[in-house]
């Protein structure tokens, strides 16, 4: 009986997981300012202001890009970077805001949205025109906020030609 247990027992040969790529010096600094980012956005009432944040890390813009992508909880975490992003970083990021449009990325795009007034008025014309050409994941909403921007050229993308 024994024998019949330790039989069954065994386990089948298994093949050993490649060793992991060396870490970089390098990529252990970025590590650890994206996880004292991380750790600042994850605040559950509130972050630092953008420019507090950015101050932590040598490359604010490509950082806080990266936990847009891949922080995943808290969720607000990269919605806080996003804003970061939106606020002080639109002339560098512009083609990552347009791509937030998308239908995929319905989240940033209300957020950018949200924060069309603040944006440039050459970038908040590209947004909007794209919104408005992409067919937005809430048209009624993205219109009215559109026809509530600020900057007149934006406006004027509603008006008839």
């Amino acid at each position: 009986m024994i024998a019949l247990l330790l039989a069954c027992a065994t386990t089948p040969d298994v093949p050993e997981a490649p060793d992991p790529p060396p870490v970089t010096e390098s990529a252990t600094a970025q590590s650890a300012t994206v996880d004292a980012l991380y750790d600042a956005l994850a605040l559950r009432d509130g972050s630092p202001p953008c420019e507090t944040l950015a101050a932590l890390t040598d490359d604010p813009l490509g950082d806080f890009l990266w936990l847009v992508d891949h922080a995943e909880q808290p969720p607000w975490v990269g919605m806080r970077a996003a804003r970061c992003v939106i606020l002080d970083h639109a002339d560098a990021a512009q083609d990552t805001l347009l791509s937030w449009v998308a239908m995929e990325t319905r989240g940033l795009h209300v957020q950018l949205l949200g924060h069309l007034d603040d944006l440039p008025e050459p970038i908040a014309v590209a947004i909007a025109e794209a919104t408005l050409a992409e067919g937005a994941p809430d048209p009624e909403r993205d219109l009215e906020r559109v026809a509530k921007c600020s900057h007149p050229a934006v406006r004027a993308l509603l008006s008839p030609q």
